[in-house]
């Protein structure tokens, strides 16, 4: 079993009493709900507009959970919810969090929305400095597009996700040869579109093998988007997109994946796009697809550039904390399609890194593997605070 140990310098006697969090997910506010709990002064920055803005973004897709999975034991001393409702993205957020952060801002949290963030560093500190502990951390962000410095805190905590960072459909992972071009004229997506969304009369072409993609598939053959032209899924691999769980607790995610394995599909790697077609790379060779847009879902990669000027050792296939990132690799035998609600934390000793008081939590500590529930990421705000105690 592979083990991960870092050794720090001891730590200076002073209470962590500022903590800021990147992040204004379930996870970030959990977090916070924590760190008030604890007598915190806490900051939450948030990137979008909203708290929950991924959420948002993909508001109309309903999740597999019921609610009695979806919040946590502090979340459920602030909110009232039908356990048994399985909700959308979008209900979740104004159901949950919208009133988690009226709870938040009451108890004096602050949380700056419009607020992106750049770069992340220890003032005084460079990244080969060794004496790290104590020195206060500084983030750099844009709020409303200018530049703004956060500083003094004790403890951070990147809860940032990974939605919205899409990773590329071209084959080995880079772009296919006019992606960027046609992404930026927006004809490559990788969203699935709105309630309202009107695609009557349109050639699409789906890329992807996850339960994003099969929902698009779903959406657009149940004509959600109106009566399309054409509609074709391609995929890497022939084999069916999903392996069926045995009396799977989550009934959607059954229905879901039963109707997709059902789904004609394409196999093939993408190569090239160019205005209106797009060329794969098939097992008898090259093919081509006319298309009017191209939607793109095959998973998320974390943004390392915000803390690059930290110390954090990231697993070399995840792009995830290496401690946390082992423990599910030998935890599943090497496999990442074990199912998901079989995962057990692996305690605090996996999310601790080289950078003293900082952590990685949420979506983001599981990075490119697509596991990650949020009961799993509640557990993490314990264990973190866990550290953060017995530092």
């Amino acid at each position: 079993k592979l083990q991960f140990l870092y050794f720090i310098e001891r730590p200076r006697q002073r209470k962590m009493t500022k903590l800021c969090i990147i992040g204004g997910g379930p996870v970030g506010l959990d977090a916070a709900l924590k760190g008030v709990e604890e007598g915190m002064e806490v900051t939450v920055l948030e990137k979008g507009s909203v708290v929950g803005e991924n959420l948002r973004r993909w508001g109309d897709v309903q999740l597999f959970s019921k609610n009695k999975l979806n919040l946590s034991e502090r979340m459920r001393r602030v909110v009232v919810v039908d356990d048994e409702v399985f909700p959308t993205g979008g209900e979740y957020r104004t159901a949950v969090l919208e009133k988690v952060e009226a709870h938040l801002v009451a108890k004096g949290v602050r949380i700056v929305k419009n607020c992106t963030v750049t770069n992340v560093g220890r003032a005084g500190l460079l990244k080969s400095d060794t004496d790290r502990k104590g020195a206060p951390f500084r983030v750099l962000a844009e709020v409303d597009g200018e530049e703004q410095v956060f500083t003094p805190f004790d403890t951070l905590i990147d809860a940032s996700g990974c939605y919205g960072n899409f990773k590329s459909p071209g084959t080995g992972g880079i772009p296919a040869i006019g992606e960027k071009k046609q992404r930026k004229l927006g004809r490559v997506q990788s969203e699935i579109p709105r309630d309202g969304t009107d695609l009557s009369g349109k050639r699409a072409v789906v890329i992807g093998a996850g339960y994003s993609a099969a929902t698009l598939m779903k959406f657009m053959l149940t004509q959600k988007y109106g009566e399309m032209k054409s509609v074709v899924w391609v995929t890497r691999k022939e084999k069916a997109p999903f392996t069926l769980i045995d009396n799977d607790p989550l009934p959607q995610r059954n229905d879901l994946a039963s109707f997709a394995n059902g789904v004609e599909r394409r196999v093939g790697s993408l190569t090239e796009v160019h205005a209106d077609t797009v060329v794969f790379e098939g097992k008898e060779g090259p093919f081509t697809l006319e298309y009017d847009v191209l939607f793109s879902l095959v998973g998320f990669q974390p943004d390392l550039s915000i803390t690059r000027e930290l110390r954090n050792h990231i697993c070399y296939g995840s792009e995830g904390p290496m401690a946390l990132s082992a423990y599910l690799l030998t935890s599943r035998g090497g496999s990442a399609t074990a199912d998901c609600l079989q995962q057990v934390s692996g305690g605090a000793a996996t999310l601790n890194t080289p950078e003293p008081s900082f952590f990685v939590a949420g979506g983001k500590a599981y990075a490119r593997d697509p596991t990650f529930l949020l009961k799993i990421g509640f557990g993490q705000v314990d264990d973190i605070f866990q550290l953060m105690a017995t530092a």
